[in-house]
Formats: C-alpha cells, structure tokens, sequence
C-alpha cells in the first residue's frame, strides 16, 4: 500500500483493500481515531466517541478475514451528525443544556449504516 492515511480513503477504496487483505477495517479505525485526537480540539467536530466502534471495527476484520462481509460498507468508518438519533447515545443537537440521557432507538438512516456493517465512529457536532 502507499503512503496514504488509511483515514483519507475513500469508502470504495477501503473496501477494495480490505478484500485483497492489504488493509483492514481496524487499522483504518486506528487512523481515524488517532486523526480525530490530533485534530478535534481546534475543530470540535465530534461530539461523542462511540466506545464499541473498536468491537465492530474488529468484528468486520474478522469477516472480511473469512471471506465473508456482512454489508456494503462492512469496516468502513461512518459517522453521525448530532441530530440524527444513535441508539445508547444522547441526541443534543448542538445544545449542551439538552438531556444527557441515551436515545433508546436508531434513526433510520442510522439503521441502514449499521445494517450496511458500517463501523459507527462516533457523533459529529
């Protein structure tokens, strides 16, 4: 693989070199997450951290090892905006005095991501 930082891939190229081996769905999250922590105290762009997305992250590698990805985007690194429902995770849309309290449900879209085997990353501000 060249020089590239796995977390400026595209969707479609992480998933090409995911199914030749060359990549996996943990290393990009690696990558992600440590561009995340170099970069979203001048940016505040994430508003929570998913602490699972290692779990998923490695679950996809696990079946991308086998042959056998579970979606369309299995291992790719998705985000979602803070307005968009995240089950276990508290929708504030941008406004801290909001309730802290988890969301029970998935939006729909949130749905489809995590269908798709997308690795959630976190919420976006």
């Amino acid at each position: 693989m060249s020089d590239t930082d796995p977390a400026l891939l595209s969707a479609e190229d992480m998933l090409a070199l995911y199914a030749r081996r060359v990549l996996s769905p943990v290393e990009v999250l690696q990558a992600v997450t440590e561009r995340v922590a170099r970069l979203n105290p001048g940016l505040n762009a994430f508003a929570v951290m998913n602490p699972r997305a290692l779990d998923a992250a490695a679950e996809g590698e696990r079946r991308w090892r086998a042959g056998r990805p579970l979606g369309l985007l299995d291992g790719v690194p998705a985000t979602v905006k803070d307005l968009v429902d995240l089950a276990g995770f508290p929708t504030r849309r941008g406004n801290r005095p909001s309730s802290p309290d988890p969301i029970p449900d998935d939006a729909p879209a949130v749905l489809g991501l995590k269908a798709a085997a997308a690795v959630i990353v976190g919420t976006t501000t």
